[in-house]
């Protein structure tokens, strides 16, 4: 079965506070606004979303707050902070056959490494607040290469021209 999965890293986060652990950093300004600006694009294309799924770190819950002003329901999954590629990947295939697409907010390296696996292309940097989507070939037990289909993607906030 194909799905459409949509890869969005976490928009940029605040170091005003250095007494804050990594988990609890929240979205500095730019972030703020990079959230909202891609939050619009992508709500103007009104993209069905069956889940969505996110570390629950502040500045990804955040981001998700400002992606999506509206509101959504939010899965919060734990194993998506510091998550590997296997991680994200099991996380894909547990998602229920009959949801078509869901859109995964996480981390780098994980955002990073799960685009390259899933497009099979090797990109230099997986800016925060970027997305991109793949439709991918959900099987049994695997998702190998060979099943993913390229798709149109989108653009980071910093790169409109693109």
């Amino acid at each position: 079965m194909n799905k459409r999965i949509f890869l969005l890293r976490h928009a940029k986060s605040s170091w005003d506070d250095f007494s804050l652990k990594d988990f609890d950093r929240p979205l500095s300004t730019r972030g703020i606004q990079d959230a909202d600006l891609m939050g619009n694009y992508f709500n103007s294309k009104k993209i069905w979303l069956d889940r969505v799924i996110s570390s629950p770190s502040k500045r990804t819950m955040e981001t998700a707050t400002h992606f999506f002003p509206n509101g959504v329901d939010i899965d919060t999954l734990p194993e998506l902070y510091h998550a590997s590629l296997e991680q994200v990947i099991s996380t894909i295939q547990e998602t229920p056959n009959d949801y078509s697409s869901a859109l995964l907010i996480g981390h780098n390296p994980s955002m990073h490494e799960s685009f390259e696996f899933l497009s099979g292309k090797l990109i230099n940097k997986y800016p925060t607040c970027d997305y991109h989507y793949r439709i991918v070939g959900i099987s049994d037990a695997h998702l190998p290469q060979s099943q993913v289909r390229a798709s149109p993607s989108f653009w980071p906030p910093r790169k409109p021209e693109r």
